[in-house]
């Protein structure tokens, strides 16, 4: 039988191989962690049933700390450490308190009270509660914390450790808390419950209505009511679909409310429907998008379904379709509802009106479709991945007098006046090598795209953060701005998504915020530019997160690409800020400061470097190793009225009157883009030779 008192497991950080920080004497962090996880047991065991992770000097794995906490049932799990400065500042010195991320009730309550305690009986700083994505506070336990109780690379602070007094200290200042919070309790979350007209969430005790607060999907959600300890929110309300559902507040006596994340699904109720109907020489492509009976759209992944296909009574009488021919007209379907609540279906051979049933949901739909005929000046194909051979959606396609975009199922038609049967044509889509090639009116053309880079980066999330510290020097937000502009234009270039974390340089975005957009996009690697001060030699610096080894790899790229025979030392080092830990996933910091103090290139040059050098890495760690770079002279008249790129990357580096160049392809063209927007290729010439225009001047 489970005994009234509160379950505590005291988890002492580090041991056996993992030392944690060390003091400049040698004093070990798996030790202390140890020794005060051993006096907070014996303060607390008359009011706690207290566990520890390990009692010994053993390195316990993270996972299985977090498995020792649920099978012991516990109510609360306090994570014990002690800190050390990655960039060596031995000034600092304070307590850091971290509950888990995105959450507020229980948790942090506990952590204030914590926080209390320490502000008011130790002599240093306090910070915190601070939210946090620690592996040992992803658990089911209901009040989890990490103390980061001093830093040891304070020789001060070691000093005072080493007498074991200090140790007593703060053991006294978290047992008070515990105690203290022990005998307030706190709330629980008891589950939620889907019903015909409302979803009801339970808590342990009454909640105050005037401090939830409601999200669905990220916004603030107004349509639900607090009836006692029951939090529900009104069907009717919520389209149909995946939600993701967050609850927060506080109860009537004032304890926080344990911060609910759930997943929940709600059949979609279809009651309307539109569609368009695009014609092509041959097929007509059919868009249907549904909505809900607010006329919001539906959710993404409902299915449509195809019912019956029927000819018109003109098409029967006159005997235009043969049997069985209405039952290949369909060439392809998108029968799975997209982001806008689309479906799409591509039609072929059409020669009279026909009728499209289909059913969405509880929804029967009925669409007349009629044969327009081809006209003899008009262009129709489709264009497809190489590696893939997939359809391509919105590449830009660019003839002598006309553009269009590639539509669903890469269908393209170009709308031409002209009678000539063939003309060259551009296609061109981020991520692809440009093609330009000729085509007929005569055909339908397939066109086929080669990814850029194999398409290594195609679809990747990349996280481009200015490090926060830059804004106490202006001249350090403008480098690292630069960097992260060029950055930008590297990865969308390549078919990645590049995700900033501000709109503008000096917009002040706090570290949480930035990890919580990351964790929300879901975001493939994370790459931070600073140009601040270091307690370090001035060099350029790529900084990664040691327990991470995804980040050493991507950080051995980065350091690993030379650009210039006698490229500045790029230095690789462990790193611990709040940025770096809380993180998943590849996440490097580069420091450019050094880059940009040895006057070796001019400023903006400098800035294309390091976002090249971050590029060329991200390349290297995601399988890409087929760059090469060439340096060509460059007469001055030129390079003042154009810009000077490859085919493959978007960015050349100026230095005097010679431009570096990368590619990535045998027979990739240099682009010369002059200012008036008139654009050049011409072949690579030898290496060391010098770019001039065609004709020579």
């Amino acid at each position: 039988m489970r005994s009234h008192k509160l379950r505590l497991v005291l988890d002492p950080g580090h041991g056996g191989q993992s030392s944690g920080a060390v003091g400049s004497s040698g004093l070990a962090e798996k030790e202390l962690n140890l020794k005060l996880a051993f006096l907070l047991k014996d303060l607390l065991e008359s009011k706690f049933q207290v566990f520890l992770t390990r009692e010994g000097d053993v390195d316990v794995p993270l996972e299985e700390r977090v498995r020792f906490a649920e099978s012991k049932e516990a109510d609360i799990f306090i994570s014990l450490h002690f800190n050390a400065d990655a960039l060596r500042n031995p000034n600092l010195n304070r307590t850091e308190v971290y509950f888990p991320f995105e959450e507020s009730g229980p948790s942090m309550d506990l952590g204030e009270l914590i926080c209390e305690e320490f502000r008011s009986r130790l002599d240093i700083p306090c910070v915190g509660p601070i939210p946090s994505r620690y592996t040992v506070l992803k658990s089911k336990v209901p009040v989890r914390l990490l103390l980061e109780c001093s830093y040891i690379t304070n020789e001060e602070e070691e000093r005072k450790l080493l007498k074991g007094k200090r140790l007593e200290e703060i053991s006294n200042i978290v047992g008070n808390a515990l105690i203290k919070f022990s005998e307030l309790d706190f709330c629980r979350y008891r589950g939620f419950e889907i019903k015909d007209e409302f979803i009801s969430f339970a808590f342990s005790e009454e909640v105050s209505r005037d401090q939830v607060k409601v999200l669905v999907d990220g916004k603030e959600f107004r349509y639900f009511q607090v009836m006692g300890k029951d939090v529900t929110l009104l069907k009717e309300y919520l389209p149909g679909g995946i939600h993701y559902v967050e609850i927060k507040g506080r109860t009537l006596s004032g304890k926080g409310l344990p911060h609910v994340i759930e997943t929940i699904e709600i059949e979609p109720d279809v009651a309307y429907f539109s569609a368009s109907i695009l014609p092509y020489a041959g097929y007509q492509l059919v868009k249907i998008r549904g909505f809900d009976k607010h006329l919001n759209p539906i959710p993404a992944g409902v299915r449509l379904s195809v019912d019956k296909i029927e000819a018109s009574v003109r098409a029967i009488r006159r005997g235009i379709y043969k049997p069985g021919e209405l039952e290949t007209i369909i060439e392809a379907k998108r029968e799975i509802s997209d982001e806008t609540g689309s479906f799409y279906i591509l039609l072929k051979g059409i020669k009279d009106e026909i009728k499209l049933n289909f059913t969405i949901g509880n929804l029967d739909g009925r669409l007349s479709v009629e044969n327009i005929p081809k006209r003899k000046t008009n262009i129709t194909g489709f264009v497809f991945d190489e590696n893939t051979k997939k359809p391509l959606k919105n590449v830009l396609i660019q003839g002598e007098d006309f553009v269009t975009f590639s539509e669903e199922f890469g269908i393209f038609e170009l709308e031409r006046s002209r009678e000539e049967e063939k003309e060259k044509v551009i296609f061109s889509k981020d991520g692809y090598y440009a093609l330009e090639t000729e085509l007929s009116t005569e055909s339908i053309d397939k066109i086929y795209l080669k990814p850029l880079y194999n398409g290594v980066l195609f679809g990747k999330k990349i996280l481009i953060d200015i490090d926060n510290r830059d804004f106490s020097d202006y001249s350090a937000v403008g480098r690292s701005w630069k960097v992260a502009e060029n950055l930008v234009l590297l990865v969308k270039n390549a078919g990645g998504i590049p995700l900033l974390t501000r709109d503008y340089p000096w917009q002040e975005i706090d570290d949480y915020s930035k990890v919580k957009k990351a964790v929300r996009e879901g975001v493939d690697a994370s790459v931070q530019i600073s140009n601040s001060r270091l307690h370090l030699k001035d060099d350029l610096y790529v900084f990664f997160y040691e327990r991470d080894e995804s980040s050493r790899k991507l950080a051995e790229a980065v350091s690993g690409v030379t650009l210039y025979k006698d490229d500045p030392p790029c230095l690789m080092m462990p790193y611990g800020s709040y940025f770096v830990i809380q993180l998943s996933g590849p996440r490097i910091v580069i420091n450019s400061r050094g880059a940009f103090g040895k006057e070796w290139l001019a400023e903006n040059e400098v800035a294309k470097y390091i976002a090249l050098k971050v590029f060329v890495g991200l390349l290297w760690y995601f399988g890409y190793t087929g760059v090469y770079h060439r340096e060509y002279d460059v007469e001055y008249e030129l390079l003042s009225k154009s810009s000077i790129f490859s085919e493959d990357f978007p960015i050349g580096i100026v230095m005097g009157n010679r431009v570096r160049l990368l590619f990535s392809r045998p027979d990739s063209k240099i682009v010369i883009l002059l200012k008036n927007g008139e654009k050049i290729l011409i072949g690579k010439p030898l290496e060391g030779k010098c770019i001039t225009l065609p004709d020579g001047n």
